[in-house]
């Protein structure tokens, strides 16, 4: 079980807490080899890492939550079960569904986990869901197999919780118990993009001169060394000097050391970072507004778009929707209802296309006219019009081919009957031999 195999091998109890040396990696400072240290706090402060948490965690949270009742075929929406409201109208007192998902999606993408409190009534019905932060959050495992959860209050205390009355939704995990912590993962990266950030912003502060040295033929003496320092100092520091001439006494000469910022490849460096926190996160560059290296307009970002929503979103929705139907129904219920995000909004096509699809569908009688309608947002027509189905055969409705199939029948019956050859049954089996 990866980081607990010894917790396990040495006792059928065991409590996993941020203070725990084994957890450090999931929830502490890491520190990297460029310096510093990164935290999942402060690595929202690089601007790449930031947006793309906040495309992922917007993208899923943007997306409605909904539950439906299954069907002998197909399914509908159960409006009426307390779980769609929880999901689709208000999360609690606090949250719409929308900020629980983005809350709980940032962390899971940072801290590779996310926990939430299943509020109940009285009779076990799911009320609110309360999102908890991970780093308040301590497991106990006991007897391998049932898990305690400890959440740890703002004031001090600390509140124990079933595993019944918790959301734990994991990322990538070796142990099935908790996941990864991306940040931690992905320091060294996200360290080298700080250490850059914070490199240039001293480059600039320093009027993009990276240093410079004062040459003295001979030795200054003490005192001729201090006044020298203190004058340049009161003269030329600070941002508010910049660009004033220097004048040097005494022999003195200056000498740059720095470097262009060409040289130092700082606009590679960036671009590159930029390209490291896309493939971490799975995103195309040009949703991070990097068009270098692909096409920013026509069918281009539209396969990026679909290949995101296929290879990224896809699997952090099915992460939600299944830790969902496992803590939010009972088994009984698991049997009759579940919930899913509805992603066709995100799978809608150009407006021509959309409307080459809507068309095909309505002259196959898929769709009615009030369906497509509803589908662009629009209101049905008056008096029901908009209900009836069509298909291709001159646009007439199934019901009047129906009802024209019967006439046919029933007449061609009745001739074959008054001509005694049998051409009304011929007829009619025709007309069943076309039906299929």
């Amino acid at each position: 079980m990866g980081i607990l195999d010894g917790a396990f091998k040495r006792s059928s109890e065991q409590t996993l807490s941020l203070r725990d040396p084994a957890l450090k990696n999931l929830w502490g400072s890491y520190n990297t080899v460029a310096g510093g240290n990164i935290t999942p706090e402060n690595s929202l402060r690089i601007s790449g890492w930031y947006a793309g948490i906040q495309i992922l965690a917007g993208c899923v949270a943007s997306l409605p939550a909904i539950t439906y009742q299954r069907l002998a075929r197909g399914k509908k929406r159960a409006i009426k079960h307390p779980v769609y409201r929880v999901l689709h109208d208000q999360t609690n007192s606090w949250n719409t569904p929308t900020e629980f998902f983005e809350t709980s999606m940032a962390h899971l993408i940072m801290r590779g986990n996310s926990f939430a409190l299943i509020e109940r009534d009285g009779a076990g019905r799911v009320m609110a869901l309360w999102p908890m932060a991970p780093e308040r959050m301590r497991l106990q495992i006991v007897e391998g197999q049932r898990i305690w959860y400890y959440h740890r209050a703002a004031n001090g205390g600390e509140q124990q919780l079933r595993m019944e009355d918790v959301l734990h939704v994991r990322g990538l995990s070796s142990d099935g118990i908790l996941g990864y912590s991306p940040v931690d993962l992905a320091r060294e990266a996200l360290g080298l993009a700080k250490a850059e950030e914070e490199y240039r912003a001293r480059f600039f502060k320093n009027d993009a001169r990276p240093g410079a040295v004062v040459e003295y033929p001979g030795a200054m003496s003490e005192d001729a060394y201090q006044r020298f320092k203190s004058d340049w100092q009161e003269t030329y520091g600070g941002l508010g000097q910049k660009f004033k001439i220097g004048f040097l006494e005494q022999g003195l000469k200056w000498h740059d050391i720095g470097f262009p910022p060409e040289t130092a490849q700082f606009i590679e460096g960036r671009k590159f970072q930029l390209e490291e926190i896309a493939r971490i996160l799975r995103i195309p560059l040009i949703l991070l507004q990097s068009t270098e290296k692909a096409t920013s307009w026509g069918t281009g970002i539209e396969q990026f778009m679909l290949g995101f929503i296929q290879f990224t979103i896809r699997e952090w929705l099915k992460r939600w929707e299944r830790r969902i139907n496992i803590s939010l129904f009972t088994p009984a219920e698991q049997q009759e209802f579940f919930a899913e995000f509805l992603v066709k909004d995100l799978l809608r096509a150009d407006s021509i296309t959309e409307a080459q699809v809507l068309q095909i569908e309505r002259r196959n009688g898929v769709i009615n006219a009030d369906d497509w309608l509803e589908i662009t947002n629009r209101n049905p027509l008056p008096a029901k019009q908009g209900q009836i189905y069509v298909i291709e055969a001159n646009m007439q409705s199934l019901e009047a081919l129906q009802r024209q199939a019967a006439d046919e029948t029933v007449e061609g019956d009745g001739q074959g009957a008054a001509n005694g050859n049998g051409n009304g049954g011929a007829m009619r089996g025709g007309l069943n031999g076309s039906a299929h």
